[in-house]
């Protein structure tokens, strides 16, 4: 099936409208929509202010793979007295980052164009988060090598990444494979590898650091919203624009008041296991 829908692609590789430069706003605006509907940056926000909000003014902070700012730019404006440092890969990315700091005066922030297997500062962050990035990267272990070498003594590193990647609906695996061909994001944006649980964990022991906390996202109510938001996205990117509209507004009004209510469910019911897992961890002394 041929994808003839422009606004998906532009948004899956990162190409960003011109009024997003003269209209900095509508990229909050971004930033709050996706927020509603993804599940995993409930759950990463909260571990990350709870972290941040122990460090000491002028602390810095590392968002590596800031991706949009949605991270970064929230941070900068709830802790004015941090600074705050967004790389990514993608100029454009970077690009309506610095153009929204820029237009709307922030003074603590700041983005660069800078790839995690080149990362080559040292002992200069104090918290360095990393959220869905970490399986898109050429090299991970070489990245998390470069990310434990810039951290400080004692500085926090906060991951995100999907493992396990196990279906609740057997049907949604099976659609993925005969109707789409397996085709969405992380095809656009070149995945490397797939985790498990004990493979990520052991990757980031054996990079140095010490793992104080995990948490698992993703459980049974997670998945099943995941599954319902994904087949959406799926059959939307493949339509022509002008049916999009259409398809949107059924979702809002049939789908997502129900997907809203189980990723509550999923964010309030601990998890014994998910498709997804935050590990806060350490730097050890030297």
């Amino acid at each position: 099936m041929k994808n003839t829908n422009k606004l998906s692609e532009a948004l899956n590789n990162y190409r960003y409208p011109k009024f997003y430069f003269i209209y900095p706003t509508i990229l909050k605006l971004q930033h709050f929509v996706t927020y509603i509907i993804t599940l995993r940056n409930w759950y990463s926000r909260k571990v990350i202010l709870n972290t941040i909000k122990t460090c000491k003014p002028g602390s810095a902070i590392l968002d590596a793979g800031s991706g949009a700012g949605d991270f970064t730019l929230f941070l900068a404006n709830k802790f004015p007295a941090l600074d705050f440092t967004g790389i990514d890969r993608c100029e454009e990315n970077i690009s309506v980052c610095s153009n929204y700091i820029r237009k709307k005066r922030i003074k603590n922030c700041h983005f660069k164009t800078e790839d995690l297997n080149k990362l080559n500062a040292i002992e200069h962050y104090d918290v360095v988060i990393c959220i869905t990035v970490l399986q898109y990267v050429s090299d991970d272990i070489s990245a998390l090598k470069n990310i434990y070498n810039c951290l400080k003594p004692e500085g926090k590193f906060i991951l995100y990444a999907p493992v396990n990647y196990k279906y609740y609906f057997k049907c949604f695996g099976k659609l993925k494979e005969k109707i789409f061909k397996n085709k969405n994001y992380d095809d656009s944006q070149n995945i490397q590898r797939r985790y498990t649980i004990d493979k990520i964990s052991n990757i980031i022991l054996n990079s140095g650091f010490e793992i104080e906390n995990t948490v698992n996202t993703y459980g049974k109510f997670g998945k099943i919203s995941y599954e319902i938001q994904t087949t959406f996205l799926l059959i939307l990117e493949r339509l022509p624009l002008l049916l999009a509209p259409l398809l949107i507004a059924v979702y809002i009004v049939l789908f997502f008041p129900f997907t809203i209510i189980i990723n509550l469910m999923d964010y309030f019911i601990p998890n014994t296991d998910g498709n997804g897992l935050i590990i806060t961890a350490r730097k050890r002394k030297t």
